[in-house]
């Protein structure tokens, strides 16, 4: 079930994306397609949402998004997280692209702890990141990581 702040950050991103008469692509690592699940919750995404790609695997990203051999033993990090946004951006040629890559936990992951997320917005004006440093269970890191992608995106889109 959706949180109640994730609904009303959904809402808000289809009102800009559709105002602005921009459309979205994401590529989810850690969320495991949390995010899209939770911008499809809202009707009408469709009208700004033009795909997402869960590359849980670092053959999945190297497939779909083109990730430079030299970042295979370094998933969590924020070159990746530059480099997934990159490559989906480019190959749906979109306005705006959102990648997330961490690691939910509960063990450590290329050694770094879980709760470490990286995420990056790719668009015409230039790209951006953010690192979280997150703390819970597995499932409550990756519920707040689209919470904090959300809210991300929202800032982001709204300057």
């Amino acid at each position: 079930m959706m949180k109640p702040r994730a609904n009303e950050l959904a809402v808000r991103i289809k009102d800009i994306f559709i105002k602005k008469g921009m459309d979205l692509c994401l590529a989810e690592s850690i969320t495991g397609g949390l995010i899209a699940s939770t911008l499809t919750n809202i009707p009408g995404a469709s009208k700004y949402l033009h795909s997402s790609v869960v590359t849980y695997s670092p053959e999945a990203k190297e497939l779909f998004l083109d990730l430079p051999d030299d970042l295979m033993g370094n998933l969590v990090s924020e070159e990746t997280a530059l480099a997934m946004a990159l490559g989906i951006r480019l190959k749906t040629i979109t306005c705006v692209s959102l990648s997330i890559t961490g690691n939910a936990g509960p063990e450590v992951l290329e050694g770094k702890p879980a709760g470490l997320i990286y995420m990056a917005i790719h668009r015409d004006s230039g790209v951006v990141t953010r690192k979280l440093e997150l703390k819970g269970s597995r499932n409550a890191i990756r519920e707040q990581a689209v919470v904090e992608a959300l809210e991300f995106l929202l800032e982001e889109v709204s300057k």
